[in-house]
């Protein structure tokens, strides 16, 4: 669990910053067996939001990680990443 924490937590990071990672998945993180600390990577389909009404419109990265309102169509932004983790995990975290 500890692990996940830290993965949404650099992930708030990130949005803090309006950036969107785009293609995240396994494959885009290293796990430092030594540290147990992860590392995120593969930033090259990223995007940097203007604003916070900057909409994603594109779909981008492994078909097999889309979100479905990109799949849909919708336009979607960054924002709630963390805090629908959040709220939807057993308040373990």
């Amino acid at each position: 669990m500890l692990v996940q924490l830290e993965v949404v937590m650099d992930l708030c990071c990130v949005s803090q910053r309006n950036i969107v990672h785009r293609d995240l998945k396994l494959g885009n993180m290293v796990l430092n067996t030594r540290t147990r600390r992860v590392t995120i990577t593969n930033f090259c389909l990223g995007k940097h939001l203007i604003g916070d009404r900057d909409l994603l419109r594109d779909q981008r990265g492994s078909p097999a990680y889309i979100s479905p309102d990109v799949l849909s169509g919708t336009a979607h932004t960054s924002c709630g990443v963390c805090g629908d983790y959040l709220h939807n995990s057993d308040g373990k975290v």
